[in-house]
């Protein structure tokens, strides 16, 4: 095999490998949760983020937000900030301190 040969299969098998992980990395999808009360908009959103390949969790209230979170801690939270039962900065301040103790176990 000449020189050049060789140097057109190790482009092919590098791209393969490119291609490969590249499918790899698709195939993870990224967990986001929303915690928002409107019915429509955390439909809509969902619908949006699933669209583009996200995993999507949605929640109307912060008790079920909660518990969700202690079982699977989601890459990216969306919070309404004027909820009814409890306002969306204090549940972040909340969230931070769970995500700070799992952290430290």
């Amino acid at each position: 095999m000449s020189k050049s040969d060789a140097a057109v299969t190790e482009e092919k098998t590098k791209e393969v490998r490119r291609t490969s992980k590249m499918k790899y990395k698709m195939q993870e999808k990224t967990m986001i949760y929303i915690l928002e009360d409107d019915d429509n908009i955390r439909k809509l959103v969902s619908y949006a983020l699933e669209r583009e390949g996200y995993e999507v969790k949605g929640f109307a209230e912060p008790k079920s937000f909660h518990k969700a979170m202690e079982e699977q801690l989601p890459e990216l939270v969306l919070l309404d900030i004027m909820l009814p039962e409890e306002d969306g900065l204090t549940i972040l301040k909340k969230s931070g301190a769970t995500r700070r103790q799992n952290l430290c176990r």
